[in-house]
């Protein structure tokens, strides 16, 4: 069950992404976030790394840094487990989320409004939603046990598949002001806040199981002569994550690379998800490695120091910090 809802998610923003492609792309381009589902879902086009024209030596960014993609540029951390700041949320959800908390959301679903109430019905058919959709949505995955028992055992996860700023308590007002004051895109935003929240990412994983982070880096800081460049724009479907020792969460995501006429810029896709997966469940690595390979964090730490120096990574943009979310 979870293999193939994590390709079909992968495939679907890969699709979109390739889509959006054909149209360019640039730094200061609205994106305004879909709520509508797409049931697409289409083969990897992402080619290996032998097609890409990467060499042996090292390849050194020659323009700003801040430029890049989000990935490229900001701060990520290779410990196991990090440590959980003070105070830090999921959306409202005290961490670390405990079955007294999700019992007490109220939900809203056809049948069953409440935990207790569907606890003796098959888990697999259940996914509990709640009336206030700033809080995620409660899914059960495993097969042959009840909700009560999925529930106890913890064999669950929650998901918000489409982040917007509502979940963040912005108004429409406070985002457009974010950014154009500085520059930013909304997922740009999105991504500062969860970092101010939780610290720096200790998980990092794309979906090209056949292409390697230093040809990832390449490609994504040239799109032009990249393997996979579409209309010369780079795009990859994203997944970074943190990982505290009783619980992990994760944010997906698609961003490019490209050049146009004007220069280098970068691009989301429109739309971002993120989920919560309690320890009991297993660690992000351990629920996204069939579908996306091994956490490759270190990786990503190591090829960066190579292709852009010693330079300074960015953390959350100050002017986002300055929110009390």
């Amino acid at each position: 069950m979870k293999k193939k809802t994590l390709t079909k998610t992968a495939c679907t923003i890969a699709v979109a992404m390739t889509l959006i492609g054909l149209v360019g792309c640039g730094k200061n381009e609205e994106k305004t976030t879909t709520q509508e589902t797409a049931e697409t879902t289409a083969t990897e086009t992402v080619s290996s790394s032998e097609s890409s024209d990467v060499s042996a030596e090292d390849h050194t960014a020659d323009v700003d840094i801040t430029q890049y993609p989000w990935v490229l540029c900001h701060e990520f951390s290779d410990l196991e487990y990090l440590t959980l700041p003070e105070g830090a949320d999921f959306f409202g959800i005290p961490l670390p989320i405990t079955n007294e908390n999700l019992s007490s959301l109220p939900y809203c679903n056809n049948l069953f409004r409440s935990i207790d109430a569907a606890k003796d019905e098959p888990a697999k058919n259940i996914s509990l939603r709640v009336e206030d959709s700033t809080y995620p949505t409660l899914y059960f995955d495993a097969k042959g046990m009840t909700v009560g028992e999925v529930f106890d055992a913890k064999q669950y996860f929650l998901e918000i598949a489409y982040l917007n700023y509502t979940h963040f308590g912005l108004d429409k007002k406070d985002l457009i002001a974010l950014k154009k004051a500085n520059d930013l895109k909304e997922q740009e935003i999105y991504l500062d806040i969860l970092t101010s929240m939780y610290g720096a990412p200790n998980y990092f994983r794309y979906f090209a199981s056949d292409t390697d982070v230093k040809t990832l880096i390449y490609n994504m800081t040239n799109p032009d002569k990249a393997g996979n460049s579409l209309n010369d724009t780079s795009t990859y479907t994203f997944i970074i994550g943190w990982q505290f020792e009783d619980f992990g969460i994760s944010v997906h995501f698609a961003e490019s690379g490209c050049v146009t006429p004007n220069g280098y810029s970068t691009m989301f896709g429109s739309n971002m998800s993120i989920s919560y997966y309690p320890i009991e469940f297993g660690s992000l690595e351990d629920y996204y490695r069939e579908t996306y390979g091994d956490n490759v964090v270190s990786e990503l730490i190591t090829e960066r120091k190579k292709a852009f120096g010693d330079v300074e990574f960015l953390g959350p943009n100050p002017a986002v910090t300055e929110f009390d979310f």
